[in-house]
């Protein structure tokens, strides 16, 4: 038993003993080399270590509040005012020119009346008098079809309905002397409508 006692005291002991003649182990650091002027590096220096970190992005900066800028008003064709211009038809340059046209018509000068017809729808473009003239004046020639064109056109200025009756009875005559029956008979009714109305 005592034996036994003695080997544990003595295994303790070297076990003990053992720790204390192990020696720490440093961590090496690494000595730079002491260089030369004219010789290369055999081993080359350890570079330090670099921490790498994500970039943070930037916030953004707050801006002045600007005023509001009002928007462009929408303009479309019905917020237009309607401007109505003037027909011409009161102007002395267009009575005379109608009332030489008809001089001529009653004289026979059936291509100087057709001139003179012409240089009034110049001067008043938008009035329907020119053209209605001109209608009766083609109807005479017996050229149907320029007197139904000129009535036609005379409609697009017409503005009152006396105008678009007779001019509407121009068309009315022209289509009955092509033998265009259902038309000559569309146009009669029209030219009692606007009569009447």
């Amino acid at each position: 038993m005592r034996t036994w006692w003695l080997g544990v005291l003595w295994g303790g002991v070297g076990v003990l003993a053992g720790c204390a003649v192990q020696p720490t182990v440093k961590p090496q650091v690494p000595v730079p080399e002491k260089t030369v002027p004219g010789t290369q590096h055999t081993n080359p220096p350890m570079a330090a270590e670099v921490h790498i970190h994500p970039p943070v992005p930037a916030q953004p900066r707050p801006q002045a509040s600007s005023p509001a800028v009002p928007a462009a008003p929408v303009y479309t064709w019905a917020s237009q005012p309607q401007v109505r211009l003037a027909d011409g038809s009161t102007t002395p340059v267009l009575a005379s020119l109608l009332k030489r046209a008809q001089t001529y018509q009653h004289q026979g000068k059936w291509y100087k009346a057709a001139h003179v017809l012409e240089q009034a729808i110049r001067v008043a473009p938008q009035s329907a008098l020119p053209y209605l003239r001109f209608g009766q004046l083609r109807l005479a020639l017996k050229q149907y079809a320029s007197a139904a064109n000129m009535a036609r056109r005379g409609l697009l200025f017409a503005r009152s309905a006396q105008d678009r009756g007779q001019l509407w009875e121009v068309m009315a005559q022209a289509y009955r002397a092509q033998g265009q029956l259902t038309l000559a008979r569309q146009a009669e009714a029209e030219s009692q409508r606007a009569l009447r109305s």
